[in-house]
């Protein structure tokens, strides 16, 4: 299993590498509005650099943080059993409503204690402080996501899509337009949150 996720991180890097290849130099900030272009050798590239460097970035990481949590111990061994698609986004869809509606209880059992939170900002949080963040500072209005794909691998599973978010923080309401992985794990008849990877769009 850690040989295969190896060859996974491996092969998320090379297509980071081709796809860096291809982009043109803009200051790291692709324009996800221009069109797609094809070259002669077939290989299709956004005229800036396009969404799919950033959905490339976010395979890269997620393989990465996977990988960590393989090896970490006794924590990612209380993964167990084997989850399906539609479990993984019923559980997503409860936490959307437990954040939306500032259910703590909820959050904290759904939450897993080994929870890794990465906002597309690069802040980090654990389970205890995405909480203290959500009662202190940070609301969900309104969670909504497109473009979802769920991938299984025995007891984890991964979402990979795209969000919008309303949120008010600090008193200040904004919309978060991000791609995002969000990686459930089965451990006993529940399954529980333990990583989120996002990575903001720009704007057009």
């Amino acid at each position: 299993m850690i040989v295969l996720w190896k060859r996974r991180i491996r092969l998320a890097a090379d297509q980071v590498d081709r796809a860096a290849h291809w982009a043109p130099s803009n200051g790291g900030r692709p324009d996800i509005g221009k069109a797609a272009q094809t070259n002669g050798g077939g290989v299709t590239r956004n005229a800036e650099g396009g969404e799919a460097m950033n959905t490339l970035r976010l395979n890269a990481s997620v393989g990465c943080l996977i990988f960590a949590l393989m090896l970490s111990g006794a924590k990612a061994a209380d993964c167990d059993g084997a989850i399906t698609a539609d479990e993984a986004l019923k559980a997503e869809d409860a936490r959307y409503a437990a954040q939306a509606s500032s259910d703590f209880d909820a959050m904290g059992r759904l939450y897993g204690d080994d929870l890794v939170y990465v906002h597309s900002s690069a802040v980090i949080d654990s389970k205890a402080s995405y909480i203290e963040r959500q009662r202190s500072a940070l609301h969900y209005r309104a969670m909504r996501r497109s473009n979802v794909k769920v991938r299984a691998y025995g007891c984890l599973a991964i979402i990979t899509g795209v969000g919008d978010f309303d949120v008010t923080q600090n008193g200040q309401d904004s919309t978060s337009h991000i791609l995002f992985h969000s990686i459930w794990a089965k451990r006993g008849p529940d399954l529980q949150f333990v990583s989120w990877e996002a990575t903001a769009i720009p704007k057009q």
